[in-house]
């Protein structure tokens, strides 16, 4: 009998027990406000030779609630790359992708008060905007190409988990995992008269996963 997944199993119900047993959150309140850098990986993704990126230096943002040890967020996020002129040689390629969206979240808190730490499992809700476009082939003169352009427009449900570190007692550091599955169809909405079904190989893309790496302020008080 292989029992190293019931170790891992034990290990991790060890931890949980650890985090949720150690500081009396239960009579906390708690409400943060987070920005950061998120970098997104387009798991369908193909091209990942981009090298330009319009995006700010702050690109994710976040607010939450932590009560009864219930997780409440709404967050948001900016995500544009593009691949530069002249470079661009293989058909299908993806060029540029913008990605406009934010999401409601749900999860549990555990804090362990030792490492000051807290770990947020969660699920949410979100929604994006933007597009994608697919380099089709050479046009006339210099750095002239033919592209169709796929809208981004699709709910999305996730899941994924925050883990933080409190510096003092306002400040916060932390990283965010996210995975969210978009309900996206392919679909053109410029006035090329391409079709869809000239690149039946392309897939759009309906699933990322967002890493953020974030700053936080945070303010905890006591429930009477």
């Amino acid at each position: 009998m292989n029992i190293r997944p019931l170790i891992v199993i034990s290990l991790s119900v060890n931890v949980m027990y650890s985090y949720s047993q150690t500081s009396p959150i239960d009579s906390l309140k708690r409400i943060s406000i987070e920005i950061g850098k998120s970098v997104p990986w387009y798991m369908e993704d193909q091209n990942v030779r981009f090298f330009y990126t319009n995006e700010p230096k702050v690109t994710f943002a976040k607010i939450y609630l932590i009560s009864r040890r219930n997780y409440y967020g709404i967050s948001s996020y900016l995500h544009e790359l593009y691949y530069p002129e002249g470079k661009i040689s293989l058909r299908n390629d993806v060029i540029n992708r913008l990605s406009i969206g934010g999401s409601i979240h749900y999860g549990r808190f555990f804090y362990h008060e030792k490492t000051k730490m807290n770990f947020i499992p969660q699920l949410s809700l979100g929604f994006r905007e933007g597009y994608e476009r697919i380099y089709i082939e050479e046009g006339y003169g210099w750095h002239h190409y033919t592209v169709i352009n796929y809208e981004y427009l699709s709910p999305s449900i996730g899941f994924g988990f925050d883990l933080n570190r409190v510096i003092g007692r306002v400040f916060t550091v932390g990283i965010e995992t996210q995975y969210n599955h978009f309900f996206e169809s392919k679909k053109p909405y410029d006035n090329s008269n391409y079709k869809i079904d000239q690149i039946p190989e392309h897939k759009v893309n309906k699933n990322v996963i967002n890493i953020a790496f974030k700053l936080g302020i945070t303010i905890d008080w006591k429930r009477k």
